[in-house]
């Protein structure tokens, strides 16, 4: 790919990006944890959709409302209510098994493996923003700040 067209494709996202992401990093609270949560959602989706290409049928209800509880539990850090997350997750996943006991489908063991893998993936590692925020909201988001231009920055290296 050359420099003129991955400058021109990546423009839009440049110029809309960063005062977007910097605006959310200061802010944080709900509206932070909401779009992270929103991307988790989007890229959860995306990840059983490519899962679906080859066959395997992940519970997308059951694997959201597992990613909602995690992105939840990271809003509350560092003080989560443990008891209730637990709970509520163990249900879910009590669920999902009877559901894919029951569901008839073929290839059970891969179908519920990839909706928990892609609750563990996406929503785990990447929910964990929403915890770094708040961890850092005593230094005013410095600390994350850099850690997601950083991030940005060597992204956007390109080595021929």
């Amino acid at each position: 790919m050359n420099m003129k067209s991955t400058f021109w494709t990546r423009l839009p996202i440049t110029i809309i990006g960063i005062p977007l992401i910097t605006y959310l990093l200061i802010t944080g609270g709900v509206i932070f944890a909401g779009f992270v949560s929103l991307v988790v959602f989007l890229c959860l989706y995306e990840f059983y959709g490519f899962k679906q290409k080859i066959g395997v049928r992940p519970n997308i209800i059951i694997g959201m409302l597992m990613s909602l509880m995690i992105c939840f539990f990271y809003i509350e850090f560092p003080f989560p209510h443990l008891t209730n997350m637990i709970a509520g997750i163990t249900i879910l996943i009590v669920l999902a098994l009877l559901l894919e006991m029951f569901s008839g489908k073929s290839h059970p063991l891969d179908n519920i493996t990839t909706t928990f893998a892609g609750v563990i993936y996406v929503a785990g590692l990447l929910g964990t923003m929403i915890a770094l925020r708040n961890w850092d909201s005593l230094n005013g988001a410095r600390f994350t700040m850099a850690m997601i231009f950083t991030v940005w920055i060597c992204d956007s290296c390109e080595v021929d």
